[in-house]
């Protein structure tokens, strides 16, 4: 299960490319994954791993860090299988499926409802 997420819609980057990606340096990006504030994990060598899904065509897909927040008692496999998981409350599409709609309200009241950190 793991490595389907690992591999989920498009892989992963590593730290340099999603710098680049989001117009930012390492240092920037290291503290936004100290905070939770993307979707990270660690690969074998304890480097970290973006997954390229929460990417818009402007940075990060507006949303993930919202829903993270609401997400932040859980750890970053549970943040992916929110995000890449059908919802029944969503009419069984995923959460991604949603940010991409534009639909964040939906997303982020069902976040709320998953969150175990507040």
């Amino acid at each position: 299960m793991v490595r389907a997420l690992q591999q989920a819609d498009g892989g992963a980057l590593g730290q340099v490319e999603t710098a680049e990606r989001l117009g930012v340096t390492v240092d920037v990006l290291q503290v936004w994954t100290t905070k939770r504030q993307l979707v990270a994990w660690q690969d074998e060598a304890r480097r970290f791993r973006y997954p390229v899904w929460q990417f818009g065509k402007h940075g990060l897909m507006p949303g993930v860090r919202d829903c993270l927040a609401e997400l932040s008692g859980s750890d970053q496999w549970a943040a992916m299988r929110f995000f890449l998981t059908p919802s029944r409350q969503l009419g069984d599409r995923t959460p991604l499926a949603l940010l991409r709609n534009g639909e964040i309200a939906a997303v982020l009241e069902l976040a709320c409802s998953h969150g175990v950190g507040r």
